[in-house]
């Protein structure tokens, strides 16, 4: 197939098939469908999106992002999945995991979803690497740049600074202000 016109009668199948795993052409969702060596442990499907909106939708400052992990499991074994984040320079500037909140045990088919804060990363492109971790310390899947997200800025009033911020994170938290 060539711009969705068939250019052989042979193979159609065949063709057909390679024709359906182009890209999806959106950065934040990407199809893998790898598996462990031993065929038990597929990751199907990663991504960032907005929170409670589909993976089209652009991402800003201002919203919640969050992270999605579709798996099948057909092991007993205890599974987590690490993430590590890379700025547009290629520098790694998070890291975090399911460990500590939840383990992928779980057989079956299954979706998991990592939610950070609105206003935590700052504008900009990232890189997500994925590691499927096996009993805490085998790594089973390794995917490098499984996927990307950017994040654009907030709208602001005019006569404000429209620069970008240094670093990755922006971050807005909480302050206390104790009167002595």
């Amino acid at each position: 197939m060539e711009n969705g016109l068939l250019k052989s009668g042979r193979d159609t199948e065949k063709i057909v098939s390679e024709y359906l795993k182009v890209d999806t052409g959106i950065s934040n969702y990407r199809i893998l469908n790898t598996k462990d060596e031993s065929g038990k442990f597929l990751l199907k499907e990663v991504g960032a999106r907005v929170k409670n909106e589909d993976f089209s939708t652009a991402i800003s400052m201002s919203d919640s992002i969050e992270f999605y992990f579709d798996f099948e499991n057909l092991s007993d074994a205890i599974h987590h999945i690490t993430i590590k984040i890379k700025g547009e320079n290629g520098e790694y500037c998070l890291s975090t995991s399911t460990f500590h909140q939840t383990n992928l045990h779980w057989k079956g088919n299954n979706i998991i979803t990592m939610q950070f804060p609105e206003y935590l990363f700052n504008q900009g492109a990232f890189f997500v690497d994925v590691l499927v971790v096996k009993n805490e310390r085998e790594v089973i899947i390794s995917e490098t740049d499984a996927f990307s997200f950017n994040v654009l800025p907030t709208p602001r009033p005019i006569g404000s600074w429209m620069g970008k911020s240094e670093g990755y994170f922006k971050g807005r938290f909480s302050c206390k202000n104790i009167n002595l």
